[in-house]
């Protein structure tokens, strides 16, 4: 795979250019960047289609792993050209010679035209295309790299229109296993839950719902998913409330499991419970088969979304990562999840975010497969990085969201503080002084000066008392170190005389509504900082 972390998702831009090996500065300037024409292109150890297969570059939706600046290019016995890819744009970077594609495999980047090329391939091929691959081409295709060149042209409307739809029915063939890939990954789910109202939903009684793409209609970003439902039978309804439920032909835990039925399945029974050994089951009519009562709720209503997010807070079950983001998609989505009921609560809305942070944490950006990336540009504005760039968090603009659309319900309070005290949106590279400022300033403050007398004030202060003495700790290590020591040095870079002065009045001012009592072990611990920062 090509390696190189998703620019969207870093600070700084990283233009991929071949290492320059041999000189042939004339023939360079001649040549445009260009990009893969295939999702899938073989690398070789030598400039010649009989040298050895190194490797298989393979596209997942980063505009710059697939481009390509030539600096050295050969021709083989036969006069083809090839072009060189320098190590860094391999899965394998500690080698040094890099690998060899033939020049037909490439195209100018100019006006976006390499992502025609791309989709054109795609689209004609007599076999169905995976699955992966068509998630990789419409990534680039939306893009911010290509938005300015295919925003507003009708023929990369046509084009993007015809992946999704494609992509859609891949999603759901079957191949050489009875589940779907979107059976297997709610990733999947929720892109295609994305594009709104040009997707339906039909939910069958088994449970195994059907997506269809209106390709007619305009993209847009409109209320995901439209949810119908196939008539089924007749009585109450529930829903599962946990994952991996078995479903057994008696109302017995000794009884075999007929199947394994899926979080907030959603059926009606008619039949009354059964009671075996104190417990209680509920007859299942698609499966002809019985599941624990105790696993069920009503699914008329929306307190079985709540009921179900805090069974999997306090159940203490270990949840895969399938489970985690089979949740995720319920919160998440609307065709096949309630997304509605989410946006409707405090308590709902700061849960998803809580599994969202949990559920990014077990991808990372330097080694993201095409669904990944698909994905992460679904969630759009939140998700952010921290780490240097080297993980994926929920963002800023995330917290501050929720906390503005629920500012008046009382539990909005939690939302502030969920923000202040764990979220991790900000890249300071072992700087104690951005740390402070990120840390302290931009969010524990933004706790305090909303809620000067709230439930968690004793705890934001003791936090930030504590983020402070990291900063303290690395002045007074400089201090006494002396002048032309290396931690006076790394103090002296870390410019506190330029940042120190505005970070401690600014944190000053926060503080003015808090009460006096309250807020004096944190004015201390700012003195001592404001105290030998100031000290030559």
């Amino acid at each position: 795979m090509l390696w190189l972390m998703p620019t969207r998702y870093r600070t700084a831009t990283f233009i991929a250019t071949v290492v320059v090996w041999s000189a042939q500065p004339a023939m360079a300037q001649l040549r445009p960047r260009v990009a893969l024409v295939t999702p899938e292109v073989a690398c070789h150890v030598a400039p010649s289609h009989s040298a050895t297969v190194t490797e298989v570059l393979k596209l997942t939706g980063n505009p710059y792993q697939s481009e390509i600046r030539i600096e050295r290019i050969e021709t083989d016995e036969r006069g083809g050209t090839w072009i060189h890819v320098a190590p860094h744009l391999t899965a394998r970077p500690w080698v040094r010679e890099g690998c060899w594609i033939p020049e037909s495999m490439v195209v100018p980047t100019e006006g976006a035209g390499h992502l025609l090329e791309l989709a054109d391939r795609l689209l004609s091929l007599d076999a169905p295309p995976p699955l992966e691959h068509l998630l990789a081409v419409y990534t680039l295709f939306v893009h911010s790299r290509y938005r300015d060149q295919v925003e507003g042209s009708a023929v990369f409307a046509q084009r993007r229109t015809a992946l999704v739809a494609r992509a859609v029915e891949a999603a759901q063939s079957l191949g050489r296993t009875p589940l779907r890939p979107v059976d297997r990954d709610p990733r999947i789910i929720m892109w295609i839950e994305s594009f709104g109202d040009r997707v339906r939903y039909l939910e069958h009684p088994s449970g195994r719902g059907t997506w269809t793409v209106d390709e007619g209609g305009p993209e847009t970003d409109a209320e995901p998913g439209r949810r119908e439902h196939a008539r089924g039978h007749d009585g109450r309804e529930l829903a599962l409330i946990a994952p991996d439920v078995a479903c057994r032909l008696r109302p017995s835990r000794t009884a075999s499991g007929r199947r394994i039925l899926r979080l907030d399945l959603h059926f009606r029974t008619d039949r009354p419970d059964s009671t075996v050994a104190d417990e209680a089951w509920v007859f299942y009519p698609p499966g002809e088969c019985w599941v624990a009562a105790a696993h069920t709720a009503p699914g008329d209503t929306d307190q079985h979304v709540l009921t179900m997010v805090d069974h999997f807070l306090t159940s203490g079950e270990g949840w895969s990562t399938f489970n985690h983001l089979s949740l995720l998609a319920v919160l998440s989505v609307r065709g096949r999840g309630h997304r509605g009921a989410v946006e409707r609560s405090a308590v709902l809305g700061l849960r998803r975010l809580d599994l969202l942070r949990q559920v990014l944490g077990k991808f990372s950006p330097m080694s993201a497969d095409a669904l990944t990336l698909a994905w992460i540009e679904v969630l759009g504005s939140e998700i952010s990085v921290t780490d240097e760039g080297h993980a994926w968090t929920v963002s800023d603009e995330a917290y501050t969201t929720l906390y503005e659309r629920h500012r008046a319900d009382p539990f909005a309070e939690e939302i502030k503080w969920k923000f202040a005290s764990e979220s991790d949106a900000y890249e300071c590279e072992g700087d104690p002084i951005c740390y402070t400022e990120q840390a302290v300033n931009e969010r524990l403050s933004k706790y305090w000066a909303v809620f000067p007398d709230g439930r968690h004030i004793a705890r934001a202060i003791e936090l930030g008392r504590t983020l402070l003495g990291y900063a303290l700790e690395r002045c007074s290590a400089a201090r006494a170190a002396g002048p032309d020591s290396r931690e006076a040095r790394i103090w002296e870079w870390n410019k506190w005389d330029d940042r120190g002065p505005a970070i401690v009045q600014a944190l000053r001012a926060s503080l003015e509504e808090v009460g006096e009592e309250v807020r004096a072990p944190l004015i201390e611990r700012l003195n001592e900082l404001e105290k030998c920062g100031a000290e030559q």
